[in-house]
C-alpha cells in the first residue's frame, strides 16, 4: 500500500508504513529509498538524507547498484552527500 501511495503522489501516507517496515528491516536499501522518497516528498529533507546515505551504502555492500545509484539520484536532488 505505502509503494501504491509513492506511485501516485501520496507520500503523506506512505511515510507511517514505509518507518514501521524499516523498524523491522533496518539493512533493506530499497526500505531506504522508499522511506526516503517519502521524506523528501513530505518536506523531511534532513530524514531523507539520513535514510538514502543509508540505503546506498547498504546497497553498495549488497552488490545493488540500480538501488544505490536511485538514492545517489535522489540526494543529489535534495544537496545532499553522494559518496
Amino acid at each position: 500500500l505505502a509503494i501504491f501511495h509513492l506511485a501516485h503522489g501520496g507520500f503523506a501516507h506512505a511515510v507511517e508504513p514505509l518507518e514501521s517496515y524499516h523498524r523491522l528491516h533496518p539493512e533493506n536499501a530499497q526500505g531506504c529509498l522508499f522511506l526516503g522518497q517519502a521524506y523528501a516528498g513530505t518536506g523531511r529533507r534532513e530524514d531523507a538524507r539520513e535514510v538514502l546515505n543509508r540505503g546506498v551504502q547498504l546497497a553498495q555492500a549488497a552488490g545493488n547498484s540500480r538501488t544505490a545509484s536511485f538514492c545517489r539520484d535522489l540526494l543529489r536532488d535534495l544537496g545532499g552527500n553522494t559518496d
